[in-house]
């Protein structure tokens, strides 16, 4: 049963008042759209462990005791794109050209080494999020008898390039507060 509860106002400030020494915990919840980040540095700012976590481990207040909790929250980004069967190996994707399911990729953020996995579906789509802003790369390995369009430009987003033919990773890319990158497309030739 929560204790008080408080909104923040238009700087993001928020306070609890009258509390008596104890123990404690805090517990957030942002508006639809945006998750929890680290928290800032600085101060006695606590960071979260995780950017979902809406919940502080639980603390001591001894008596006269103010502490500052600071709690970052931003909307995150995603990177969407398709893998198709590119017909003529010119790296663009015309209508009739199929997506490619089953394939698995892997998007590294290359401050942290984080990575996420998803795998296409049937019509050759994917789709990774929510994701902070940085610098990331993505990797594919493309099923037997398949190998990487050489003609490779993208619609939209990184370059990808082949490492060895079944295997490839783009060039790094930085993803922005709140960005959306779609349409990043990579062929592929049966062999």
């Amino acid at each position: 049963v929560p204790l008080a509860s408080a909104t923040t106002d238009r700087e993001g400030r928020y306070a609890f008042k009258g509390l008596l020494p104890g123990a404690y915990f805090l517990r957030w919840t942002l508006p639809e759209g945006l998750v929890f980040t680290n928290a800032a540095e600085g101060g006695n700012a606590v960071p979260l462990a995780d950017i979902r976590s809406a919940e502080l481990p639980p603390f001591s207040l001894t008596m006269g005791e103010v502490p500052r909790v600071v709690v970052g929250s931003l909307r995150p980004g995603s990177l969407s794109g398709v893998l198709y069967l590119d017909r003529n190996d010119d790296g663009s994707r015309p209508r009739d050209e199929e997506g490619l399911g089953g394939v698995q990729l892997t998007l590294v953020q290359q401050e942290t080494g984080i990575s996420w996995q998803t795998v296409t579906d049937a019509q050759g789509e994917w789709r990774i999020s929510p994701l902070e802003p940085g610098n990331y790369s993505l990797r594919a390995v493309l099923p037997e008898g398949h190998v990487f369009a050489r003609g490779m430009q993208p619609e939209a987003g990184p370059r990808f390039a082949a490492l060895d033919h079944r295997e490839g990773e783009s060039q790094v890319f930085a993803l922005g507060f709140g960005e959306d990158l779609a349409g990043v497309s990579v062929g592929a030739v049966r062999t």
